[in-house]
């Protein structure tokens, strides 16, 4: 992320698209980091203010909807949403197993 941001940081770009994208890059990396208090929630947090970014500056994402620049970020968020995926998955699996999990080992129990 903090290539990202540096690569961004030096290129020549409309001011508000590179304010956009250094926002959207900054608000992954704090999630990222903030993943270690808050768990996958505060992941999910972060894609929702990412979506909801997207949305409310729309005339800037559609603007520069071709560029390299956008295009890296959108695959960035693409894979945290494939991260916060597979951890709901894993939970709702885990949750499942350790219900069952017992019963299971019952007849190796002494």
């Amino acid at each position: 992320m903090d290539a990202l941001f540096n690569f961004v940081s030096d290129l020549q770009l409309d001011q508000d698209f590179r304010s956009f994208l250094l926002s959207q890059i900054e608000r992954v990396r704090r999630g990222i980091q903030e993943y270690r208090i808050g768990g996958i929630e505060r992941l999910r947090e972060t894609l929702g203010e990412i979506l909801g970014a997207a949305i409310v500056n729309q005339d800037i994402v559609i603007s520069n909807k071709d560029s390299e620049e956008l295009k890296r970020f959108i695959e960035i968020a693409d894979k945290l949403i494939a991260v916060v995926e597979f951890s709901s998955k894993t939970t709702k699996l885990i949750g499942s197993v350790s219900a069952v999990l017992p019963h299971l080992l019952k007849p190796f129990q002494g």
